[in-house]
């Protein structure tokens, strides 16, 4: 059974992982055997393996010819190398967190209560809410219950290890008018 790894989180194409594939399997390869394996022009077999070349899965030889690099080493580097650029991108959140802020600030004119009218101005809201939430988030619900197990509401936040916990609203009342609440913590 063949491997089914998915090259393309660090950015390898299908088609290059193919090619790598073929590579792999008999050590080495040039042009002309991959742009006749994969039914391309040469040009094309070669733009393939300087793709492959790029990501440091193939090395080149001055006679023409690709030799695979160790996919333990190779594949290694390929993910060191997407993890160094996620960190960058996480490191950029804080300061546009920090533009955002300001920017909300300045449009409400106000450091205090936020107020919020109309469903698509709550229903924003709420999903940054949602999506900011670290520990637990509480709501109010009502029929019909959005709260489901693996509902929408809860695969965002329970992914990230949140709690969820609904008070559900009008449909909760008893028949002697007294409130009653459901909590139940997600799963």
């Amino acid at each position: 059974m063949e491997d089914t790894a998915p090259l393309d989180l660090v950015g390898v194409d299908p088609e290059a992982e193919r090619a790598y594939r073929h590579l792999l399997a008999r050590g080495a390869g040039t042009v002309d055997d991959v742009a006749a394996e994969f039914g391309m022009t040469y040009p094309e077999g070669l733009a393939l393996l300087e793709r492959l070349h790029g990501f440091g899965l193939v090395s080149r030889r001055t006679s023409g010819e690709f030799l695979t690099v160790d996919p333990r080493h190779a594949l290694r580097v390929l993910v060191e190398s997407r993890e160094r650029q996620l960190a960058s991108v996480r490191e950029t959140a804080g300061s546009l967190g920090a533009i955002f802020d300001t920017a909300k600030r300045a449009g409400s004119g106000s450091h205090g209560t936020l107020v919020i009218s109309g469903p698509e101005t709550v229903g924003d809201r709420y999903y940054r809410l949602k999506q900011a939430a670290r520990t637990e988030i509480c709501c109010l619900d009502r029929p019909p219950f959005l709260l489901v197990p693996n509902g929408p509401i809860d695969e965002a936040a329970v992914g990230r290890g949140v709690r969820v916990r609904a008070v559900y609203a009008a449909a909760s009342f008893a028949a002697d008018g007294e409130w009653r609440t459901r909590c139940r913590p997600a799963t």
